[in-house]
């Protein structure tokens, strides 16, 4: 793939967090998964990821708007990462040993609650977050996200920097 072609790496990267988003779903559905607020919430973030990546390959030819997708999906790709570091640490703890759930919903949440409430089959929270659940070749959920978020900030990261690079030689 010719990286000179910035809309197709992210179209690329559209459809692989858009992708990583809905095999949630199936596996939430597959293996009778019970998704915590940090999974779902996860989940908003990929599809977010998703729109931003695809808004920054129809604008990536453009001058105007070009930088602002590529922002929001740095700054939600950052902030997934954060969240899927969280979930991870929580799971690496023995097991009874810290929680998940306070005694207020915090704004995840009850954002969380929100989208659940409007579309359950999406965005419905029913699992703790500190439960490992299904592990695939020895890395839980929660890691694998953690790696996901870690290629797309890496990949979502070097297009902006080649993009603003590209804008000052002009």
């Amino acid at each position: 793939m010719s990286w000179t072609k910035p809309h197709q790496a992210w179209s690329i990267l559209a459809a692989c967090t858009i992708a990583v988003a809905i095999l949630t779903l199936y596996l939430t559905d597959w293996f009778a998964l019970d998704p915590c607020y940090l999974c779902v919430f996860q989940r908003l973030l990929l599809l977010i990821m998703g729109v931003a990546a695809l808004a920054s390959a129809l604008s990536a030819g453009t001058r105007a708007l070009k930088h602002a997708p590529q922002a929001v999906f740095m700054i939600t790709t950052c902030l997934g990462l954060t969240v899927a570091t969280y979930q991870s640490w929580l799971q690496a703890q023995p097991m009874g040993s810290v929680s998940c759930t306070a005694g207020s919903p915090g704004p995840i949440e009850q954002l969380v609650e929100w989208l659940g409430s409007r579309w359950p089959d999406m965005f419905l929270a029913t699992g703790f977050c500190e439960e490992t659940g299904l592990t695939i070749l020895g890395l839980s959920l929660a890691n694998w996200a953690l790696i996901c978020f870690t290629l797309c900030a890496g990949l979502g990261g070097w297009l902006w920097w080649q993009s603003r690079l590209g804008s000052t030689h002009r």
